[in-house]
């Protein structure tokens, strides 16, 4: 039973439009019916009514024609004329229009005719009140009393415009209406600098970034783009009285950028790219800049590493690092204990050695045993210091340039793969 009512409820669904259009069709011919009724019992006014509410459920150009000949047997000229325009806007040229064209001329010698244009045309236009509704979209002409009259514009997302015209009996004044569109800032302001940006199936460039720009109310496509990087396309919405502000940036394309990757022994260390942090290794980073970047290494208790590395576009460089730990080298002070140690037993000799010299010139002028005694032990002394001194020199030089290893240093592997 529920999919047996489920074609039927389609049905009753696809029938109301044409529902409704009939409905209002229906009405329409009675309200047609029902002024041609008042029009036969004289009851013109009662009649014009029936006829333009007809008019308005179903716009007929035969309803019109009834509209304006009955205005005009009730001596409204001005009613008359308006409502031939209108008829005019309805039927195509051939006689029924060159009979509304000279109906509408012998009208107007007896009114006063404003004829309207704006810029941009198709705005509402009204004369001395509003409430009154609109008398039709320019471009069009409207009968008036003689005298003085204020006729406005009306268009959506535009300023209203206005002029106060001096009409006259028989005569045609002409009236053309400016109406300024309603205009919002954009401003474009993102990377790269001197990106170029235009509207969305526009080949004229409204600017470079950044810049600003005043465009008229709406929704824009706004295309950014830059050699070497990837188009990107945004949405502006353009409102009064405020500024709409676009911050793109545009990626570079795969071919013209570089990758950094960084891995060592040491997880977690920061890497930092020409004095920015890039992020913790091991790091995989995309669309690095081409060109000659310093790289740095730092980790906690670690010697960094640091270096400058060429990136080529649409290369991936990558580095492997290895930090070392400085407690892990030789304390450098024995080098300088051994050269010092050996430099003071070589002096010490030294002086030992002048000391002997002394005695020896006290033993010529005064030869004994003591004396001698005491200038081989000096002598002994300063032969023992010299050789300790040297000994202990070419033994610290030996151990210092042969056979100590090189401290080790924190380094880093570069290689790139193209």
């Amino acid at each position: 039973m529920r999919f047996g009512a489920l074609p039927l409820l389609i049905c009753v669904l696809l029938c109301v439009p044409s529902m409704a259009r009939a409905d209002a069709a229906s009405e329409a011919q009675l309200q047609y019916e029902l002024g041609a009724e008042l029009y036969k019992q004289k009851r013109y006014t009662e009649a014009i009514d029936r006829f333009i509410a007809s008019q308005r459920l179903a716009p007929n150009p035969n309803v019109v024609l009834n509209i304006v000949q009955t205005f005009d047997f009730l001596d409204r000229k001005a009613d008359a004329y308006n409502w031939n325009e209108t008829y005019l806007t309805m039927v195509p040229a051939g006689p029924q229009r060159d009979a509304g064209v000279e109906r509408r001329d012998a009208l107007a010698r007896e009114v006063a005719v404003v004829d309207v244009k704006t810029e941009p045309p198709g705005a509402q236009l009204f004369v001395d009140r509003e409430e009154l509704g609109s008398l039709g979209n320019a471009p069009r002409r409207l009968a008036v009393t003689a005298g003085k009259h204020l006729v406005k514009a009306r268009l959506d997302r535009h300023d209203d415009a206005a002029a106060t015209v001096e009409a006259t009996l028989g005569q045609t004044v002409e009236v053309r209406l400016v109406l300024p569109v309603h205009r919002g800032r954009l401003q474009v302001r993102g990377t790269p600098v001197g990106a170029s940006v235009r509207l969305e199936g526009e080949a004229q460039e409204l600017g470079k970034m950044p810049f600003s720009t005043d465009l008229p109310l709406g929704e824009y496509r706004i295309v950014v783009s830059s050699a070497g990087h990837q188009e990107q396309i945004l949405v502006a919405r353009i409102s009064k009285g405020g500024d709409t502000v676009l911050t793109p940036s545009l990626k570079r394309l795969a071919v013209e950028t570089s990758v950094l990757t960084v891995r060592g022994n040491a997880p977690g260390a920061e890497v930092w790219l020409d004095g920015r942090r890039a992020g913790e290794a091991p790091l995989t980073l995309q669309g690095v800049e081409p060109g000659r970047r310093r790289i740095e290494v730092h980790a906690p208790a670690r010697e960094p590493w640091q270096n400058v590395v060429l990136f080529e576009p649409g290369a991936a460089t990558r580095i492997d690092y290895e930090l070392v730990d400085p407690s892990d080298r030789a304390w450098p002070g024995w080098r300088w204990v051994g050269y010092g140690t050996g430099g003071a037993l070589l002096a010490g000799g030294a002086v030992t050695g002048l000391i002997a010299r002394g005695t020896k010139s006290d033993f010529d002028r005064e030869p004994s045993t003591a004396t001698l005694d005491r200038l081989h032990a000096q002598n002994t002394t300063a032969d023992v210091l010299m050789a300790s001194g040297l000994v202990v020199l070419v033994a610290t030089a030996v151990w210092d340039l042969a056979l100590r290893s090189p401290d080790p240093r924190s380094s880093g592997r570069v290689s790139i793969e193209r």
